[in-house]
């Protein structure tokens, strides 16, 4: 098959370059340009390039993987936060459904207000930051145009990033340790910490059983505060973990708000694409594993 990855330079984007199936042909793309013949520059909320693209490449599968992520900056920056995340989900949708592709798009446990956990697939939503909101926007679109779409919510997940992209909380906490610095960390906000890997995993797991039409939970084994998170990062990584300092949520002073527990259940996860969710300490030791390969 041929498959168009979009955003292929950002933590989950990068995983699933490492892990793709040889059997494929791949096309991957970014906001800016990189080297490779396999890499298209693409600025997807620009509607006519995203159209003519998908039109020259025809792919069967298209892996959208695209968005602004950072919590804070999109609730300061919404405008900017809309037109990606649910602009520009449209307009592939819209090019989707006119190429014949199938489409495999990615949510977030941020689509919950953390009130009621464990949450499943079918659980009501309710987001408390305009992240949140972004990502139920381009939900509805689509459930509503694209119902044969797959959606995976993803919760917080770690893993080795590209060196200029954005941290994640085990890169972010490595980085702070290795120079000694005093880091407080929440001890009030909770979920199932995912190492990339197994959401890379999902994804082609999805395309080999052409499993499409549904929505997907994604998440570790566990749910632990970000504090003890923390704590197994330090031990994992051979790092002094008196430097993580516990505290609650008021200390920052944070501009957008964040559900304090997001647990998800992992029943279809395990039942319909048969993996099991690493515990923490699994995950965290794959990473480190790849670190030293």
């Amino acid at each position: 098959m041929k498959i168009l990855l979009i955003g292929g330079s950002g933590l989950l984007g990068k995983k699933l370059l490492e892990t793709a199936p040889s059997q494929h042909e791949y096309v991957y793309t970014d906001r800016q340009s990189h080297p490779g013949e396999n890499y298209i520059q693409l600025d997807i909320t620009r509607k006519d390039d995203v159209n003519q693209l998908f039109h020259q490449l025809e792919p069967q599968v298209i892996i959208h993987t695209a968005s602004i992520g950072d919590v804070d900056f999109c609730e300061s920056h919404q405008d900017q936060a809309w037109r990606v995340n649910v602009d520009g989900t449209k307009y592939i949708v819209e090019s989707a459904k006119n190429v014949g592709a199938k489409l495999l798009f990615f949510s977030s446990n941020a689509v919950f207000d953390g009130r009621h956990p464990p949450y499943d697939e079918h659980a009501v939503i309710n987001p408390i930051n305009f992240y949140g909101k972004t990502k139920v926007m381009a939900e509805d679109i689509l459930t509503q145009y694209f119902p044969n779409a797959v959606i995976f919510r993803l919760t917080t997940m770690f893993g080795w990033n590209n060196l200029h992209q954005r941290n994640n909380p085990a890169t972010w906490l490595i980085n702070r340790l290795k120079r000694r610095l005093k880091t407080p960390i929440v001890t009030d906000v909770y979920n199932n910490h995912l190492w990339v890997g197994q959401a890379a995993e999902a994804v082609w797991r999805s395309i080999d059983r052409k499993i499409y039409g549904e929505i997907f939970h994604i998440a570790g084994k566990e749910c632990l505060s970000r504090y003890e998170f923390s704590l197994a990062v330090a031990d994992v990584f051979g790092l002094d973990g008196k430097l993580i300092l516990p505290v609650t949520s008021g200390y920052f002073k944070n501009i957008a708000k964040r559900p304090l527990n997001t647990e998800f259940t992992t029943t279809k996860m395990r039942e319909i694409l048969g993996i099991i969710p690493y515990s923490l300490k699994t995950g965290l030791k794959r990473m480190k594993q790849e670190k030293n390969n």
